[in-house]
């Protein structure tokens, strides 16, 4: 080994590159692993959600009403001829009321707890009982859904664990049953009735507050639950007529899961594009081993051929050549622990590990990179040292010998 030194060391420089590209690599992907979470506390299959329209007094094609009818009217009328279609469970109403969606519509709470006042941020989320119903949300106590659509029909608001807060974070615990003012008008108390899980805006987020209220005047968002596999039944059942009645309509219906694949879209190509660059890296060690040694068996067959003669098992023969392989792994290891010891450390002090394209980085998740980067590094010597060996351990002592 120590006569190929020069290529050992162009070796030993090509593979702590190599390392440091996978651990980055492979950061990435932890972090975008650990963000990613399924949602917890409400089901968003089944669903499909569109947007509500109203034509007002200014516009040509309005039709005026009667003492009797008004858009709420219109939208019942609609929502009885959804109800009616026979692939649907639910119907129900509200704004900013689901994820894949990349509104914020943020708000403050603000409740005294103990002699303190303590302020709740999150995300606004307005919804009707049936919306509720919809989405099939629980309490984190043990709410279901029926008691949790209760809540929102009497007017009591709900706010999530998931939250961001100013000053020390309290337990969300004792929000539970209190009362709090708005941010925008504090002489409007309102009742946080339940503790429930956050609904983010993709799955691939951080977790940010959540606060739900109860539906008041008109909705501009629909969400309808489908019966279990008639997803494309109900839109092929629909026509025009379903959708609209006097000054209301419904546009824009789509499938829930469509609209999550197309907000997942980016971080879907980062990660095919993450992965190839992995694969890639990896492919380039397999590559540069099997040459190498390839050509060092080619140049040691009198050497290999001696060693058989003199005792040496096919085992033997083996253990040499990965042995060998994984030496040159030895300092490159060395070296990327420091990096990432050092480097981690400056990351997460400097706060600048916080503010990389939003991903969720720590310290246990660049060692965990780390060592997954040292072994997938292993393997792919351990691969590409392996056909050599193989080859090596053929050698015929006496055919060796007599051509030398």
């Amino acid at each position: 080994m120590c006569h190929e030194w020069r290529s050992n060391i162009w070796m030993t420089v090509e593979l702590l590159v190599v390392g440091v590209v996978l651990c980055v690599v492979f950061s990435i992907l932890l972090s975008i692993f650990a963000l990613h979470k399924a949602p917890e506390g409400a089901d968003f299959d089944n669903l499909y959600t569109g947007w509500i329209g109203y034509i007002e007094e200014d516009n040509d094609a309005y039709r005026p009403y009667d003492e009797n009818h008004s858009y709420s009217t219109d939208l019942e009328i609609i929502t009885a001829k959804l109800k009616s279609n026979p692939n649907v469970e639910i119907v129900g109403y509200g704004d900013n009321m689901l994820p894949y969606n990349y509104s914020y519509w943020g708000t403050t709470l603000t409740a005294r707890i103990d002699t303190a006042l303590q302020q709740y941020n999150g995300n606004l989320r307005t919804y009707d009982p049936e919306a509720i119903k919809a989405i099939r949300l629980t309490g984190l106590n043990g709410e279901s859904t029926d008691e949790l659509a209760a809540m929102i029909e009497r007017g009591d608001y709900m706010i999530s664990t998931q939250e961001v807060w100013r000053g020390d974070k309290p337990d969300i615990e004792r929000w539970r049953g209190m009362d709090a003012a708005k941010s925008y008008d504090s002489t409007k108390i309102v009742h946080i009735g339940a503790i429930i899980n956050g609904i983010r805006r993709m799955d691939y987020e951080r977790c940010q507050g959540v606060i739900m209220r109860p539906l008041s005047g008109r909705p501009g968002q629909v969400v309808v639950r489908v019966r279990p596999g008639s997803t494309r039944d109900f839109l092929d059942s629909l026509d025009g007529d379903d959708l609209e009645h006097g000054n209301v309509y419904i546009s824009g219906l789509k499938n829930l899961a469509d609209i999550r694949t197309e907000a997942h879209r980016d971080v879907t190509v980062m990660l095919r594009n993450v992965s190839v660059c992995a694969l890639f890296v990896m492919i380039s060690i397999f590559l540069g081993f099997l040459g190498t040694f390839w050509f060092r068996t080619a140049q040691r067959v009198p050497e290999l051929a001696l060693r058989k003669v003199n005792g040496a098992t096919n085992a033997n023969i083996f253990r040499r050549c990965f042995s060998e392989g994984l030496l040159l792994l030895v300092i490159p290891t060395i070296a990327l622990a420091a990096a990432v010891f050092f480097g981690s450390g400056y990351l997460m002090e400097s706060g600048l590990a916080s503010d990389i394209s939003g991903f969720e980085f720590n310290k246990p998740m660049f060692w965990l990179a780390a060592a997954i980067s040292v072994g997938a590094m292993a393997m792919m010597i351990v691969a590409g040292v392996a056909i050599p060996a193989r080859r090596a351990m053929k050698i015929d002592p006496a055919r060796a010998l007599s051509e030398e």
